[in-house]
């Protein structure tokens, strides 16, 4: 960079990629393309706004956002690539300035920052399942969306998988299915969870036979409300008004509203939709 305007300068390739890479448009301003570094910049944030448009409440809507992403960075970084190969010795403008590259820079971060946020305060998030608490419906590393807004105008139902909130840890969400109501009486015998007096359908469930299965007649302190047995042999108790009864489905090593309470209404997040991203490709696209 210099402050001579008609000075030619090498174009090198790789700092074209570095600077298309991290701030969108300014490798095509580097190799003196200053329309066209600004029409690449705002099809890249043009494209991510589209994180934050309703069709995220269908797989292919969240694909086609991605695509659109992808596509514009890769566009504007190979351009960028191809045009100082191209040029390679380039006459500087009157931008080709060290002053108008950190301009630049601080609008695409700040441009960032606010893209971010309204992303993140949209009606569709992503949350995603670090544990094995509730294999083999969700697996470790499975990426949900969830609609935080679904339960304004949709009612609860028993098997629902829902992000929640519990009282005992709310700085932290997770994902787990509702299996009771408000007025419900649920209990455990055995690992097997009965609820209103009727075992539930289990299919999708892992019972975890595999690990000795607690005895009736202990209770453990950590179960609530207290006094309540343990985890395979629970209850029975009363779903409280406002309120449900979430488990996680593989009941035998997962912690939920047998060790953390029920789930107020105001507590729980929003309705899982669908997974967006799995280690096993076979699962992307998965409905609930």
């Amino acid at each position: 960079m210099t402050d001579h305007p008609t000075q030619e300068k090498l174009r090198k390739p790789f700092d074209a990629f570095q600077l298309a890479f991290i701030f969108p448009g300014l490798g095509q301003v580097y190799n003196g393309r200053l329309k066209r570094g600004i029409a690449v910049a705002i099809a890249l944030w043009v494209s991510m706004m589209t994180l934050a448009l309703p069709w995220w409440s269908h797989f292919y809507g969240f694909v086609i956002s991605l695509m659109l992403i992808v596509g514009a960075m890769l566009f504007g970084i190979l351009d960028a690539i191809l045009l100082a190969v191209r040029t390679r010795r380039q006459t500087l403008h009157s931008y080709n300035r060290w002053y108008v590259y950190a301009i630049w820079m601080v609008v695409s971060y700040a441009l960032l920052f606010s893209i971010w946020t309204l992303i993140k305060s949209s009606r569709y998030q992503s949350y995603q399942q670090p544990t094995s608490s509730m294999e083999p419906s969700i697996i470790p590393g499975d990426v949900l969306i969830a609609d935080r807004e679904y339960y304004r105008s949709q009612s609860v139902h028993p098997g629902d998988i829902m992000v929640v909130r519990f009282s005992r840890d709310s700085s932290h969400s997770y994902i787990r299915r509702c299996v009771a109501l408000p007025g419900q009486v649920v209990q455990f015998r055995d690992r097997n969870l009965i609820v209103d007096g009727k075992t539930w359908a289990l299919s999708g469930y892992s019972l975890g036979r595999e690990i000795h299965i607690q005895p009736a007649e202990y209770h453990d302190p950590n179960i609530m409300p207290p006094g309540a047995g343990n985890s395979d042999n629970y209850g029975p108790v009363t779903v409280p008004p406002s309120a449900v009864f979430v488990v996680a489905d593989n009941v035998a090593n997962g912690l939920d509203s047998r060790q953390w309470g029920f789930v107020d209404f105001n507590n729980i997040v929003g309705k899982a939709l669908y997974v967006s991203f799995s280690p096993q490709i076979g699962r992307w696209g998965t409905y609930f």
